[in-house]
């Protein structure tokens, strides 16, 4: 067995470490990615006298977002085993895992559940996550859970760096594709007659819309 026996930020580098939410980010990312690859445990490194490790906790008894952060990764993945890599666009990172019964007999009978986790470690962007679940309970790194039904088995959703994880309920199916819509290079074509034209085209992915052109 993998285990990771030292896992945290150190106060001492505070110039050179994230804001406390981005710290939450880069913690929740990297468990779920220690969990990916069959690190059987992670122990968060702190001594409460150590100038060194930082706590989850400050001297008042409030929490940082790291502890936010990790109690909502620890609960969305309890008992959790990787179903498999979900494949997406440049930067997109999509795990889906599953719980309860995950054997053949155990799927036909409707005792396994499936859990999508999504972040981008680029920019915000829009995702279309095809899925055949009919209702989805969506919670946020901080804990902050919606539920929604799909439309026409299409979930949209805003991607950043924080991972989303997404209960698809019964459904081991999920898809993630470019946004819903994107739009070529624009550019401007010039003519003889003055009669010049500024062209873009928006394109549809043909999963979703049929390859629709605006």
């Amino acid at each position: 067995p993998i285990w990771v026996t030292e896992y945290g930020f150190e106060p001492a580098k505070a110039d050179r470490l994230p804001g406390a939410t981005h710290q939450g980010a880069l913690m929740a990312r990297a468990f779920i990615l220690n969990r990916v690859h069959n690190v059987e445990r992670t122990f968060w490194r702190h001594d409460p006298d150590s100038p060194f490790d930082l706590p989850l906790t400050n001297a008042d008894g409030a929490v940082n977002p790291g502890f936010l952060a990790m109690r909502t990764t620890l609960e969305m993945l309890e008992g959790a085993t990787l179903v498999r890599e979900v494949p997406g666009p440049d930067g997109m990172h999509a795990y889906l895992f599953g719980k309860g019964d995950l054997s053949s007999r155990g799927r036909k009978k409707g005792n396994a559940r499936y859990l999508l986790v999504v972040w981008t470690s680029r920019t915000p962007t829009a995702a279309t996550i095809i899925s055949e679940a009919t209702h989805v309970s969506m919670t946020d790194l901080w804990g902050n859970a919606v539920e929604f039904d799909p439309v026409d088995g299409v979930i949209l959703s805003t991607v950043d760096e924080f991972p989303r994880f997404f209960d698809l309920g019964k459904s081991d199916k999920a898809e993630l594709i470019n946004p819903f819509a994107h739009m070529t290079p624009s550019r401007v074509v010039l003519q003889p007659n003055g009669d010049n034209r500024f062209v873009f085209n928006m394109v549809n992915d043909p999963r979703v819309f049929k390859n629709n052109h605006v």
